[in-house]
């Protein structure tokens, strides 16, 4: 068979289906090693793990013709990951108001080490929780608070996969 693609997904994401191609008048069989594996699923092109867990997976499917039963001598390997989601906490940064209005300018990168020491994170911010959930409108590095003397804004942690996580960012102003 002709594999139709990997498949990866973040942890807690729907599992996709995967699938290969056969010539006419042949079907798939899908097995958990190269040889001597555990049948997983007879007579099907399209296959749906049931693995759940963050981790690299691997399925190998062989070709049967439907007519005289024969199998390929060769099984397709087909890769499923299931990558972490990215871990960070909450964090606060704090500035001076050095005119006494009760807003000042933030650099909410200072934040970024805070939240997850992780360095191939990817740090986005939001006014709202419904903006980092949909990722619209967010907010320059550079920010002045808008509500005194406290602002929570929420911040969209990706990892290299495009998985993430959201963590809340309190701006405290003095």
């Amino acid at each position: 068979p002709v594999s139709n693609g990997d498949a990866i997904i973040c942890e807690g994401e729907t599992t996709p289906q995967l699938s290969v191609s056969v010539g006419a008048d042949e079907t798939a069989n899908w097995y958990d090693a190269p040889a001597g594996g555990t049948l997983l699923q007879g007579g099907s092109t399209t296959y749906t793990s049931t693995e759940t867990a963050v981790g690299f997976y691997t399925y190998y499917v062989e070709t049967e013709n439907i007519t005289s039963g024969c199998v390929s001598l060769t099984l397709t390997p087909i890769q499923f990951e299931i990558s972490e989601n990215p871990s960070g906490i909450n964090a606060q940064l704090e500035e001076c108001d050095l005119d006494g209005d009760g807003f000042t300018e933030f650099d909410l990168t200072e934040a970024n080490s805070a939240i997850s020491l992780n360095t191939s994170y990817t740090y986005t911010y939001y006014p709202t929780l419904n903006d980092a959930q949909n990722g619209t409108g967010s907010l320059s590095n550079i920010y002045t608070n808008t509500d005194t003397p406290n602002q929570t804004l929420y911040v969209v942690i990706s990892n290299p996969t495009s998985c993430s996580s959201i963590v809340e960012l309190t701006l405290t102003v003095n």
